[in-house]
């Protein structure tokens, strides 16, 4: 079975907000498994547990995920509406291209950010393997 990891923006200051992504993220995740895929989701797996551990250790762990369970052709990172604007997200997207690991997206396009380089430079691949700024 394929696997896909979900990478939906959670951190908000406002508690609807982030609810409103927990929704958000469950229904994309069904629509995954759906189509077949082993869903895994760092939101729906940590939803409401922000002061469980500092943030950047949230981050790390996603990385993790990506290197443990991307490991087959056809598993993939799947980024959703607003990825752009989440630090975490960010980091997720340049971690798997510079993994080489296949992204898609899903409601939203690459060009969210309006960049069209497809690999980070040097110094963001350094700032993100350091896990600084994630």
């Amino acid at each position: 079975m394929k696997i896909a990891i979900i990478s939906t923006p959670y951190t908000n200051a406002i508690q609807q907000t982030q609810i409103d992504n927990v929704n958000r993220t469950k229904e994309i995740s069904m629509k995954w498994w759906r189509d077949g895929y082993n869903v895994v989701s760092p939101v729906m797996n940590s939803a409401f547990m922000d002061n469980a551990a500092p943030h950047e250790t949230f981050v790390r762990a996603v990385k993790e995920l990506i290197d443990r369970l991307l490991t087959t052709k056809g598993d993939v990172l799947v980024m959703c509406e607003g990825w752009s604007k989440s630090t975490g997200c960010k980091a997720e997207y340049e971690y798997a291209l510079l993994k080489g690991k296949e992204v898609r997206f899903d409601g939203c396009a690459k060009q969210e950010t309006g960049e069209e380089s497809e690999k980070p430079d040097k110094v963001e691949i350094t700032r993100i393997i350091s896990g600084e700024g994630s």
